[in-house]
């Protein structure tokens, strides 16, 4: 069933200065980082404000990213998490939900963290999938192996 908003994503031109809004400007606090080194590589950040979490996202190498993805700046996706993904895309799949390629699997810790956010860490691994609505809305439900 899902139980809640996870976080929101929004992809960044320019970390530094969003991770600055966030912060200085909003009274966020910076609390976690994880720095991709694929193709169409990315740094992560998450901030906080309360229980709320906030995943900015740049991409480096934007010459090698596939543009279909989500990849401008502005919004990226919502998460909702999952305490039974296997039946919520069934109930979801029922109502007529379009998924977004395969349900992804990741078993090993996702991220090498430089500040911990208490809670947020996945190295107990996930599952995901991504859930496409109106006008461009991607919706990512997780579940999360507590």
């Amino acid at each position: 069933m899902l139980q809640r908003v996870d976080h929101v994503a929004f992809n960044v031109s320019d970390m530094q200065r969003a991770v600055d809004f966030f912060t200085r400007v909003l009274g966020f606090t910076e609390a976690g980082r994880w720095r991709s080194e694929q193709e169409g590589a990315a740094e992560i950040r998450f901030v906080t404000l309360g229980a709320s979490v906030v995943e900015l996202v740049e991409r480096r190498d934007m010459d090698k990213v596939d543009t279909s993805d989500l990849v401008l700046p502005g919004f990226n996706h919502i998460c909702l998490r999952s305490d039974d993904l296997d039946t919520d895309m069934i109930q979801m799949a029922g109502r007529g939900a379009v998924f977004l390629g395969p349900e992804m699997h990741v078993d090993e810790r996702l991220y090498v963290e430089e500040r911990p956010m208490p809670g947020y860490c996945l190295e107990r691994g996930f599952r995901r999938i991504l859930v496409k609505g109106p006008d461009g809305i991607v919706v990512e439900i997780m579940e999360r192996r507590e």
